[in-house]
């Protein structure tokens, strides 16, 4: 994209607005390249689509695994409700709720690794 054309976006398109994770929430960014860093207004407006980033990528690094669309979706709406219960929207309240999700077998995750380890465990002695 050239430099003039990057110019001319005044980011009021939302659809060109997207969250990359960031460790103190400036994250926002628009297609054009612009950072538009830290937004509390975006994270309420555009939360549907930055509780769905932070899933995708707790799944593509396979901190969790998300079987399909609609575990996503499902997961995604549950985390959107309670942010809005609790009026949270950072990234950390998310990330904390898609864990504790009933939706993700976090436990049975645990359990099995846990279970595995003692296996090894037990061989090397």
């Amino acid at each position: 994209m050239t430099t003039e054309k990057m110019s001319e976006c005044n980011h009021q398109n939302k659809e060109n607005i997207f969250y990359c994770n960031s460790s103190n929430e400036d994250g926002w960014r628009c297609s054009c390249g612009k950072e538009l860093g830290f937004k509390p207004d975006l994270d309420k407006e555009l939360i549907y689509g930055k509780i769905n980033g932070l899933l995708s990528d707790l799944h593509e690094n396979k901190f969790i695994h998300v079987s399909n669309g609609t575990q996503g979706e499902f997961i995604v709406m549950n985390v959107l409700n309670e942010c809005e219960k609790q009026d949270r929207y950072d990234q950390l309240f998310i990330i904390q709720q898609i864990l504790s999700e009933s939706n993700i077998d976090v436990k049975g995750h645990s359990d099995y690794w846990r279970n595995e380890s003692k296996i090894i465990g037990e061989k090397l002695k």
